[in-house]
């Protein structure tokens, strides 16, 4: 069943918009009309009562007056003298006397009456009208007969009482008040003389007054008929509301016509003055206003429902705007039949549930992100003021800012190897790094990681370094081997270099940690190494023998292979000059063998595996300095070439190949190292690594000049504004943007193209 549930949000809005709107107005206008025609029905009824009670107020003085013109002829001595003795010669000044009051009477009066005189005694009448007749015709015995009646000694006679009587007759006995009179005097006044008096009083339309006395008799009427209605039709149908039995309605239906009735009921002689009119003539004038109110409704409601059609859809834009930008094409153009807020709320549970994704991810690639961090951060790849961003996400353990750089490194790498599986290996390194990090916490803020097999890097941060500072490092140092001893079944060696201040340079602390490990062969394994330790055997030429060995690893690396036979030669040479001690010397050498079984390993060999001899014991059966370089120069690193250039160098070159055809041809994505070395199969830090040897530059800078040229390319050859570049290339914003393009070029986005076009 279809509900207002389906309907989609702009049509909802649209309903109670209208709804809102439209109802009060509607009922406003409907009260508004029905008012108005309660207050013209109510004007109108109030206007016949005014035009009833005037004319009432007529009839009642004419009657009253003609009531006491009766009494004085009544009372007159004259005509009590001619009803008691009768109309002859004899008693002629008598008779003309009375006729003289009689005229008398009638000139005087305004109103226009006929006045007759029946002498009961003498069967004769008088008529000032017609003279004397010596008959008493009807219908004046009628009423002589009611004149007899007790208690009648005064009465009024509607018109058309009798037949052919169209006078209203005020009877009363002559003399006044007497049973069975010998003198009866009539006062008859003609009906038309009302009718005018009807029509003194302006009636619209077709209006019917009528006056009925107390009995229920029509005195008069001011028409001939009723709306067409004859008059004994509509007299007939008023009859039972005029004899009182029934209240007089508002309202009522005479055949087929709705009549409206308005009443006045006199207090002086109980007379009903009643005006009747077609309900169809009165209601003509409200349906008038009726039929403006209503038009004025419906233009007004129109009126509404444009505004409220205009308002939805403009209070709807926002979210239409927002739909566009977060759907496809093919949702845009069914957008009419959607349901925008519905859309939206499942485009933010989409996002809503792939934030949450790749929150997870985040949160799973971490661990792997900080590592890459910090590898680039020892390497010296990253400065303070590049890093600051990452010193906020992944350096957020620590604090101050003086830093000190420990290694704990493996004594016997190669037995290590040996002794455990790679599983094994991972797991070892894993409960190594937690015991570092449970030795630290108890005592500074810190950070580790491990950059490869067998060494464990540690960072302490310091807010200020006092005197006491190193020798607390220092027992740190030996505390973290004794853990060590306590759970790892093979010796460690403790690393510390000098402090260092501020994050960029972390790396020179790591690096002169390193340079340590060529000491332990002197000072014995299992050893806590510091500046203080090595202070007796390192003088300022030893650092060169540290240099020569960073430059043979650096030439293999490089794939440089016969720079790397000419450093080993300046190696050993170096080392005969300054160490000198065979001992110093071998430990030199065997710390070398051990970086490069590192490299190997990075490209997917051991040296072991290499040579097929334990290098260890070859390295001690030596009898000679000179043996030492033949064998070196002869036999380690031919072996070592051709491992690295049949396995590192092609798949180090086929790794960047595809590196770079990626960010050619995603450049205007989200690219990430982590990402891009997930797709190679190798780690963050070792493709970095061999980005920079094969180009010459770190991937964050290759991928920013790469997106840099491409923008420089747009902004030459079309028209796209600013912020679309910006887009296009996943930038944040237009000024993160302009920074970069201005870093890369020396000029804002903007001026590179005013300048450019200007010259082209």
């Amino acid at each position: 069943m279809f509900t207002i549930k389906h309907w989609t949000l702009k049509q909802q809005l649209l309903l109670f918009s209208l709804v809102l709107s439209l109802v009060p107005l509607l009922i406003l206008g409907f009260v508004s009309s029905l008012l108005s025609t309660r207050s013209l029905q109510d004007e109108v009824d109030r206007n016949y009562q005014i035009i009833l009670k005037q004319i009432q107020a007529q009839v009642d003085n004419y009657v009253s007056r003609m009531d006491q013109i009766s009494l004085t002829l009544a009372s007159n001595d004259s005509l009590i003298k001619i009803v008691n003795s009768g109309i002859s010669m004899d008693q002629f000044n008598d008779w003309s006397q009375a006729t003289n009051v009689i005229q008398q009477v009638i000139v005087n009066s305004d109103i226009p009456f006929d006045v007759s005189l029946i002498l009961t005694n003498f069967n004769t009448t008088y008529s000032h009208k017609m003279g004397i007749i010596r008959e008493i015709n009807f219908p004046h015995n009628e009423l002589v007969k009611l004149m007899q009646l007790p208690n009648n000694a005064y009465f009024v006679v509607p018109p058309h009482t009798y037949t052919n009587q169209n006078e209203l007759l005020i009877v009363r006995s002559v003399p006044l008040n007497t049973v069975s009179p010998k003198g009866v005097l009539v006062l008859q006044l003609d009906t038309n003389r009302l009718q005018g008096l009807f029509e003194q009083f302006t009636l619209s339309g077709n209006r019917t007054i009528f006056l009925f006395d107390e009995q229920g008799k029509m005195i008069t009427t001011g028409n001939s008929d009723v709306y067409g209605i004859p008059l004994s039709v509509a007299t007939s149908a008023l009859l039972p509301y005029m004899t009182g039995s029934q209240l007089i309605p508002e309202q009522m239906k005479i055949l087929d016509t709705q009549f409206a009735l308005s009443s006045v009921k006199s207090n002086v002689n109980g007379w009903t003055y009643l005006a009747i009119s077609p309900m169809k003539e009165i209601t003509q004038k409200t349906d008038q206003i009726q039929h403006v109110s209503f038009l004025i409704i419906a233009l007004t409601a129109l009126f509404w429902a444009l505004v409220a059609m205009m308002g939805t859809s403009r209070l709807l834009l926002p979210l239409q705007e927002l739909f566009y930008k977060f759907s496809t094409k093919e949702n845009q153009d069914k957008s009419s039949k959607l349901d925008i807020v519905k859309a939206l709320d499942r485009h933010m549970e989409d996002l809503q549930f792939a934030n949450t994704s790749l929150l997870r991810r985040l949160d799973e690639q971490m661990p792997l992100m900080r590592e890459s961090y910090l590898l680039r951060l020892i390497r010296g790849e990253i400065t303070h003021s590049l890093g600051d961003e990452g010193t906020r996400a992944y350096l957020e353990p620590l604090r101050g800012d003086w830093f000190y750089v420990g290694v704990v490194e493996i004594d016997q790498l190669i037995g290590f190897k040996r002794m455990y599986k790679d599983q094994d290996r991972s797991t070892i390194m894993y409960v190594l790094r937690n015991l570092v990090t449970e030795t630290l916490e108890a005592h500074f803020t810190h950070l580790t990681f491990s950059p490869q097999l067998g060494r464990v890097v540690f960072i302490i941060g310091f807010e200020e370094i006092t005197g006491e500072t190193e020798s607390i490092v220092r027992k740190v140092g030996s505390e973290i081997q004794a853990n060590m001893g306590e759970h790892i079944p093979f010796t460690m060696s403790v690393l510390i270099g000098e402090a260092c201040k501020g994050y960029e340079n972390i790396h020179h602390g790591y690096e002169e940690a390193l340079s340590f490990i060529v000491y332990r062969w002197t000072l014995g394994t299992n050893v806590v190494i510091t500046p203080k330790e090595i202070q007796p055997v390192l003088s300022k030429a030893s650092r060169h023998v540290v240099k020569a060995e960073r430059a043979v690893l650096l030439s293999l690396e490089r794939g440089e292979f016969e720079k790397a036979a000419v450093h080993v030669s300046e190696l050993i040479r170096e080392a005969m000059k300054t160490l000198r001690h065979s001992d110093i010397i071998l430990g030199l050498i065997a710390h070398l063998i051990a970086e490069i079984d590192q490299l190997l390993q990075e490209s997917g060999s051991e040296l072991y595996d290499v040579l097929q001899e334990d290098v260890q014991a070859r390295l001690f059966e030596t009898t000679s300095l000179e043996e030492l370089h033949t064998w070196l120069i002869q036999t380690l690193l031919p072996c070592v070439q051709i491992s690295l250039e049949t396995q590192q160098i092609p798949r180090r070159k086929k790794a960047i190949e595809q590196v770079i055809a990626i960010i050619h041809n995603n450049f205007d994505s989200d690219l990430s190292l982590q990402q891009l070395a997930e797709y190679v199969q190798t780690s963050p830090p070792n493709l970095s690594k061999w980005f920079k040897m094969e180009l010459g530059e770190n991937f964050g800078e290759y991928l920013i000049r790469y997106r840099m040229d491409k923008a420089k390319e747009w902004l030459l050859s079309s028209d796209i504004t600013i912020k679309e570049v910006a887009d296009r290339l996943r930038y944040t914003s237009v000024q993160n943007f302009t920074r970069s393009f201005k870093q890369i070029t020396g000029l804002p986005p903007g001026h590179f193209r005013n300048r450019y076009k200007e010259q082209g």
